[in-house]
């Protein structure tokens, strides 16, 4: 029985210490992970990215509404030529 509850503590003691010492390890890796930098690149390019698809939308519905606008236009000009032709 005392060799059970030595053996427990030897095992339980050395857990403790392995866990404290992933946790000091994965502490330390936040740190040096947030104080490098690495998270500063991809919002960058993300919202580089972003901004460029935007105004590239915009840019297309623009376009479209301008060659809209000027198809309606021609379509109006030969309605108009039309009504006056057969109108007599």
């Amino acid at each position: 029985m005392d060799l059970l509850l030595f053996i427990t503590a030897v095992l339980s003691s050395d857990r403790n210490r392995c866990l404290r010492h992933d946790e000091s390890e994965t502490q330390n890796n936040v740190q040096v992970r947030g104080e490098s930098g690495e998270v500063i690149l991809p919002l960058i390019l993300t919202i580089t990215i972003g901004s460029f698809l935007f105004g590239s939308l915009f840019w297309l519905n623009k376009h479209y509404e301008k060659k809209t606008q000027e198809h309606l236009s021609d379509f109006r000009k030969n309605w108009n030529r039309l009504e006056e032709k057969y109108k007599e």
